[in-house]
């Protein structure tokens, strides 16, 4: 899921240009922070999906 995740930058040259100077400026463990994140959202959206799954498969 991830690499479908990062794809979304790699419409343009300039999106790649603008990503490159984004990712320069950044400090600190800003990717740990934002792969937590992405993991919690991942992880609700599956939960979502198994609920509505075991829901759907009763009937």
């Amino acid at each position: 899921m991830g690499w479908e995740t990062a794809n979304i930058h790699f419409g343009s040259p300039a999106a790649i240009a603008r990503v490159k100077k984004d990712l320069a400026s950044r400090k600190g463990r800003w990717l740990h922070k934002a792969a937590k994140s992405m993991h919690k959202a991942t992880l609700r959206d599956w939960e979502h999906w198994r609920d509505d799954w075991k829901r759907s498969a009763r009937h």
